[in-house]
Order: C-alpha cells, then sequence, then structure tokens
C-alpha cells in the first residue's frame, strides 16, 4: 500500500502557517499548527487552505493574533489542541491584544466566540497542559477511532473535572497507526507563566469583592467564576460594561514589581509546541526507499538520512531559561530532527548559543514577514553563522519560499 506525507511550511509571513497530510488509497489525514498571519495575503492563504480541507486535527501555539487569527475559517476541524490557560488568562491576553495590537474590545475577545462556534460545530478542544502528571495514572486512549480499513488515531486525554476542561498531559503522543503500525508521530510541550497570572487573578477576586466587576444589568458579581464564566462564553454586554475596569486591572497587574522585574507581560502566558514525525524506519514490513525529499527554494533534494521529523515551535523563545526544560523533553525526537522552525520569527533571543550549537545539523526555518526589517535579526543571522549553520530559509509570502518535506512509503 502506497502512502505519501506531505508537510508544507506556507508561504504567510508571521505567523508561520503549517500543515500536514498523509494520503493513501482511500484515506486522508490533515492536520495544521497556527494559522494566523499578518499580511492580507498571508490571511487569504490560509482562509483558502481552511475553507477547502477538513482537518482531522488543529493547533494553535499561543493566542497571539498573528497565529489564530485565521481560525474562524476552521469550520471543519475534529480536534482543537490549545495551550493550557486559565479563564484569568485568557481575559488577560485579550486584554494585551487590545492594549499592544489597538484594538476594540470587542475585536480582542472575538476569539471567545470562535471557540464557542467552533464547539457547536463539533469541535472537540483539548488543552495541552505543562504541569506533568495531572490525575497520576496514565491517560486513557481516547476517540477518535478507526478511521478506515485498519487505519485509527488516538488522543491520550484526561478530563479535569475540576474546572470541566479536557486536558492532554505534554509528555503524551498523538498517532496515527494502520493496524498496529505507527504512521505519524506527534509528541507536544506545553510552557507556562504563571506568575502574572496568579497577579491578575488576585486583583480580578479584589474587584468583586469591592463591587466593582458587574453583570449586564449594573448588579456586582459575587463570584470571580461567574464572572469569567460570562467572559468565556463571548458575552459581548458583559465585555462592555466591564471593559475599562478590566483595563485598569490589566494595567495595575503590569505595574506589578514583581512582573516588571521579570519583563512578563500579557502575551506568551501559554505556549504549545508540538513535533511531528512520519513512520520510523525500523518498522518491519514498511518499505521506505530513502525517499525522503525536501524542497525548498526550488532546491529538490532527496535526503539520504531515515531522520524526516519538524518541530514546529510557535513564539516560544528558546533563551538560557527555557532551552533545559524543552531540550530535555525533546531529546530523542530533536536527535532525529531534519526540519526546525526558529521561534518567534527569528528574533535577536529565539534561540541561545547551547540551543544553536545542538541544533546547528538542521535545515532552520525563519518564518517573518519580508519587510520586518527585525526579523530575522541581524544578532540571531551573526549567531547561526558563527555556530556554522548552513542550512536556512526565511518563509515570506512570496511562494518560492515555501518550504516542503515530502516521505513516501509503502506498507507491504
Amino acid at each position: 500500500m502506497p502512502i505519501k506525507f506531505q508537510r508544507v511550511q506556507w508561504p504567510v509571513g508571521h505567523g508561520g502557517f503549517h500543515t500536514g497530510w498523509l494520503k493513501c488509497t482511500g484515506f486522508n489525514f490533515r492536520y495544521f499548527f497556527d494559522c494566523g498571519a499578518i499580511s492580507k495575503e498571508g490571511k487569504e492563504l490560509i482562509r483558502e487552505k481552511l475553507a477547502a480541507d477538513e482537518f482531522d486535527f488543529g493547533v494553535i501555539s499561543h493566542f497571539d493574533r498573528d497565529h489564530y487569527s485565521e481560525l474562524v475559517s476552521a469550520k471543519k476541524v475534529k480536534v482543537l489542541f490549545l495551550p493550557y490557560m486559565t479563564p484569568a488568562d485568557m481575559v488577560m491576553q485579550a486584554l494585551f491584544d487590545s492594549d499592544v495590537h489597538s484594538l476594540t474590545l470587542r475585536q480582542a475577545f472575538e476569539g471567545f466566540n470562535v471557540l464557542q462556534q467552533l464547539r457547536k460545530n463539533g469541535t472537540r478542544i483539548v488543552m495541552v497542559d505543562g504541569r506533568g502528571d495531572l490525575q497520576g495514572d496514565l491517560p486513557l486512549q481516547t476517540g477518535p477511532d478507526d478511521l478506515l480499513d485498519g487505519f485509527s488515531w488516538s488522543i491520550p486525554s484526561v478530563v479535569n473535572s475540576a474546572n470541566d476542561k479536557e486536558e492532554m498531559r505534554h509528555d503524551a503522543a498523538v498517532e496515527v497507526r494502520h493496524g498496529h503500525k505507527e504512521l505519524l508521530y506527534f509528541k507536544f510541550f506545553n510552557h507556562r507563566v504563571d506568575k502574572a497570572s496568579r497577579v491578575f487573578a488576585a486583583l480580578l477576586e479584589t474587584a468583586v469583592n469591592e463591587g466593582r466587576l458587574k453583570k449586564g444589568k449594573g448588579v456586582p458579581y459575587k463570584q470571580v467564576a461567574d464572572f469569567l464564566a460570562d467572559v468565556s462564553k463571548g458575552n459581548a454586554q458583559v465585555v462592555s460594561v466591564n471593559g475599562k475596569e478590566m483595563q485598569n486591572i490589566y494595567r495595575e497587574t503590569l505595574a506589578d514589581p514583581s512582573l516588571k522585574a521579570s519583563n512578563i507581560t500579557g502575551s506568551n502566558l501559554s505556549s504549545v509546541t508540538m513535533y511531528s514525525r512520519s513512520i520510523p524506519y525500523w518498522y518491519p514490513r514498511i518499505d521506505y526507499k530513502k525517499v525522503i525529499t525536501l524542497h525548498a527554494l526550488g532546491i529538490h533534494r532527496r535526503m539520504s538520512s531515515y531522520d524526516n521529523g519538524w518541530m514546529l515551535t510557535g513564539d516560544l523563545e528558546l533563551t538560557p531559561k527555557t532551552w533545559p526544560a524543552f531540550y530535555e523533553h525533546y531529546y530523542h525526537e530533536l536527535s532525529d530532527c531534519l526540519v526546525f522552525n526558529v521561534p518567534h520569527h527569528a528574533s535577536k533571543i529565539s534561540l541561545c548559543d547551547e540551543a544553536t550549537t545542538f541544533l546547528a545539523h538542521q535545515f532552520f526555518v525563519m518564518p517573518v514577514d519580508a519587510e520586518d526589517a527585525k526579523h530575522p535579526s541581524n544578532e540571531l543571522i551573526e549567531r547561526l553563522e558563527r555556530h556554522r549553520v548552513r542550512h536556512k530559509q526565511s518563509v515570506t509570502i512570496a511562494w518560492e519560499s515555501a518550504v516542503i518535506l515530502e516521505s513516501f512509503l509503502t506498507i507491504r
């Protein structure tokens, strides 16, 4: 049975829209990672791709608009993986968007409405948690399952009954199988900064106790949970009535001395990354024939290695503080990695020296806006040259900048 697996870094600039597609006779499996952009061209491309296909799963790395702005176009997605965030986290993120991107409160909070609409359309929303062991036991394998002719895929998940969120441990892998043979493998990692969340949640509690957060008719809320539940449901009236008060609480949060000292903002409170790999070469009765091909800048290179992993990082900058946990989590996967997405539009702190040294042999993909002079940063380019990184490419809105990785295999 011939099978083709294709992964594409699409030319949308900032946001790094990526899709994967496993195809064989009578069976298709599709996913996407992030679906936002800044440029008009990038947004149009994402809308076209999302509207045209049904996706088995999608991933939003974090809640910056250039990574999820076109999620509303994903009409057909079975499962959506999000980074773990509390309701207070998500409110703070929306207020950050309003402040930094000059959005109205309605625009900033529209993400809540999109999630609600996806749920109504049947999308299952699973949060990737960064806290490790949620309930002490390994999570059960849950549907979807048994797709067609022996193909299946499963989601390791747990349900946290305390807040009714469905959560998946960040060390749990999603797999696509044919019978007992693994065809695709995905591994997630969540990095969460909860210091700002704790400060913001405490200030919300104070505001409720003082009667400063009100329902639509001006009746004060008695519980923070009730206020957050209404906002999370996309209640526009509650957002409008409490908009100024929420903005005041947000500014008070950022003014907290402990946060200012750590340079923490409302952005990237929680980020999820994903490693994607097609079937490992050591499986019996699989004919790989070493047909792994990388297409970049019009260059078609057949790879001599079986390594075919692709690491998708979103905006999680691998600084000296974040790199050790990332490295420990993905050590084996990074060793088999062929393509690596440089985080955060190749910012000057996207890769520390230690990370660059370990990853130097890989093909570096840098999703950037061609008109943004700061990305890729000169400091990063100098660092890559110093570590003798030879294979790198900026993916802009130019079609020829797209990167494609293809694997062909046959199940005998």
